[in-house]
């Protein structure tokens, strides 16, 4: 699927993924770190290093880890864990962050917008004009035309609605947008998605239920429908 399948076939650099397709290091250290810079000068192996940039439309990234921004306990933590991951990337969801009221602490004043490339995200649409009314917001506000689009069909394990996604897809490129979409592990919607003009799709590992972290099996999502 050329460029597109590109980005899925590339390691994932999940902690699981790590131990089993490279030997990363387990402590993370950020390439801007001073023992980082030691580190390369006696020549010991890196995290990332090794691995060819991540391409999405033109702009180069380091590192192919993609830091999200919920479940942490406090915006600091949040921070320390964004350093501490060696990531270029980091994805906000638009409609659960503080944007506009700058009176009121935000995540952004956490993030280092020099050094980190902000992907906002439309977590929480649930319709196609939801989210390109969501990712509209991001654009004005955040000034970049990256979005991670989401678009969810099922709000207990979060999977994506495919017919959505694709609709929503068509219109943010349309309107000059560089789209990232969350999908299912589907060669045929990736594909569409790359023909709508996508950059790059992200599929997910697995569904997640709203109260766990831990992948659910097939098997629940099937009872979801009246269907044998």
């Amino acid at each position: 699927m050329g460029k597109t399948a590109g980005v899925t076939r590339s390691t994932s650099i999940s902690v699981s993924a790590g131990i089993a397709r490279k030997s990363f290091r387990l402590d993370c250290i950020p390439y801007h770190s001073e023992r980082a810079r030691r580190m390369a000068d006696t020549g010991a192996p890196l995290y990332n290093s090794g691995m060819d940039p991540l391409v999405i439309a033109g702009r180069e990234f380091r590192s192919r880890l993609i830091v999200g921004t919920g479940k942490y306990r406090s915006f600091q933590e949040n921070a320390r864990a964004l350093e501490a991951s060696g990531a270029d990337m980091v994805t906000v969801a638009v409609r659960r962050v503080n944007l506009t009221d700058r009176t009121k602490e935000s995540l952004l004043d956490f993030i280092d917008r020099s050094r980190y490339k902000i992907l906002p995200n439309t977590a929480g649409c649930t319709t196609a004009k939801d989210a390109v009314l969501t990712a509209q917001l991001a654009r004005e506000a955040l000034g970049t035309d990256l979005i991670k689009l989401e678009v969810i069909g099922d709000t207990e394990t979060l999977y994506p609605d495919t017919a959505e996604t694709i609709v929503a897809a068509r219109e943010l490129v349309k309107d000059g947008f560089t789209v990232l979409p969350y999908i299912i592990d589907d060669p045929t919607a990736c594909k569409r998605l790359e023909d709508a003009g996508c950059a790059a799709v992200m599929p997910l590992g697995a569904p997640m239920t709203r109260s766990s972290p831990s992948p659910c099996r097939n098997d629940d999502r099937s009872k979801q429908a009246d269907a044998p």
